[in-house]
């Protein structure tokens, strides 16, 4: 199952209105979700993920 950005985001800001939707998701699905070289280039960018990469966050695999 294919993430992308806006799913990766509501996993790690506090307050977002998909946050809760995200989780019930990664829970039951993390074995499946993967993600793109270019979504996670656009993950990175963000300002809010970049403290979640200082930190080692890395959730799933890219192919």
């Amino acid at each position: 199952m294919y993430a992308e950005t806006d799913f990766l985001l509501a996993l790690i800001k506090d307050e977002d209105w998909l946050g809760e939707a995200a989780e019930t998701v990664y829970r039951e699905h993390r074995d499946e979700l993967w993600t793109s070289q270019f979504t996670s280039s656009n993950y990175c960018s963000s300002p809010t993920a970049k403290t979640a990469i200082r930190n080692g966050s890395s959730r799933m695999p890219r192919r």
